[in-house]
């Protein structure tokens, strides 16, 4: 998974687009890698400006936190 996790970052660096910064942040959450999440979401507070498409993350977030609330 790191040698992923780095490939991911490489590329992320070559092509800062929301996209990108969704799939790593993507990532990251899957991982639950708290480091990486707020690397992740501190590149995203550099540009604010930026629109995002994260509706879809934000859902499997919410679903995950639910199947996983009435699990334990």
């Amino acid at each position: 998974l790191e040698e992923v996790d780095g490939f991911l970052l490489r590329i992320a660096d070559c092509c800062l687009s929301p996209d990108a910064e969704m799939t790593l942040l993507a990532f990251a959450l899957a991982r639950g890698s708290v480091a990486k999440v707020l690397q992740t979401l501190t590149c995203i507070s550099d540009h604010l400006q930026t629109k995002y498409k994260a509706s879809s993350l934000i859902v499997s977030m919410a679903s995950e936190r639910l199947r996983l609330l009435y699990r334990n």
